[in-house]
């Protein structure tokens, strides 16, 4: 059965460790309100020394409230034993003067007595990465950075059809940047997500394409764009790093081909790894962290 547990405090002095009791005890949410008794306020109202017509607020900041009003709603006959028990240890004989009043009224009916909890706030996935990040630098070989990476290349051969390049580039959609391999293995292009998107929106909507064509360069554009089959027909030139490079020189790959990420190779150009643009960030931005900036 609901109970509503009510305390008028006369001490405000006790009120944190009575709080302090009641938490211990189980008692989970405690309303607190100013208050003060009927005597006092006539005392106050029969006085002539006070304003004419003050509020009854102003009134009571002259004097100063030293009362408060708590109460709390229990739906545990133990919890509510356990919070009367230590507030008579806490205030002593409630029979006393200058003490309070505690006393416990039945409820019948209660909303929101029971809250839902919010989803747990999920921690980014940069600040889970290891300490060993922070002693990482500009000057920091790829290697380095290669370990903290969970992303796999994304490969299609040359010849493969601009559909399986699509249905190999959702296989995952984390890596941004498909590399382009002959038969022999060796990294030949790349071709970005967007490329793909405007090469299929293309054959989607070619009157859409069209209509935006206001001269020569963009017809010659349409046209090329128009032929495109195979990987080999949409990629652009290959742009690569290799694992003694620094992440400097990461970054400046990255921003001057303007793609999302980069193949790692070997000496023969076979693709061995790869280093997304939002992974170095992360990888960055921790090791600022790291480092107190």
């Amino acid at each position: 059965m609901l109970q509503l547990l009510m305390m008028i405090l006369d001490d405000v002095q006790k009120l944190r460790p009575l709080l302090d009791a009641w938490e211990k005890a189980g008692v989970p949410g405690v309303t607190i309100l100013e208050s003060t008794g009927m005597h006092r306020t006539q005392g106050w109202l029969a006085r002539d020394d006070l304003p004419f017509v003050p509020t009854l607020r102003n009134l009571l900041q002259v004097e100063g409230i030293n009362q408060r009003t708590l109460f709390a709603l229990l739906d545990d006959e133990e919890t509510l034993e356990r919070a009367v028990q230590v507030a008579c240890e806490v205030i002593g004989d409630f029979a006393e003067p200058n003490t309070g009043l505690l006393f416990v009224l039945p409820v019948s009916r209660a909303l929101g007595l029971k809250k839902r909890l919010p989803p747990p706030e999920e921690k980014p996935a940069w600040l889970s990465l290891p300490e060993t990040v922070a002693s990482i630098t500009r000057n920091t070989p790829v290697t380095e950075v290669e370990k903290l990476s969970a992303l796999l290349p994304v490969i299609v051969h040359e010849t493969d059809s601009l559909r399986t390049v699509a249905e190999v580039a959702l296989s995952n959609p984390l890596v941004r940047v498909v590399c382009v391999v002959d038969k022999d293995e060796r990294l030949v292009g790349l071709i970005s997500l967007q490329a793909v998107l405007n090469d299929i929106y293309l054959r989607i909507s070619p009157e859409e394409f069209l209509s935006d064509t206001t001269d020569l360069a963009q017809v010659a554009e349409f046209a090329t764009r128009s032929r495109v089959a195979r990987a080999c027909d949409a990629m652009q030139g290959p742009v690569w790093v290799k694992r003694h490079e620094t992440v400097r020189e990461v970054f400046k790959k990255l921003r001057d081909s303007e793609l999302e990420g980069l193949p790692i190779v070997d000496d023969e150009l076979h693709v061995i790894g790869y280093i997304n643009i939002t992974e170095l960030l992360a990888v960055w931005l921790r090791a600022e962290i790291g480092r107190g900036r």
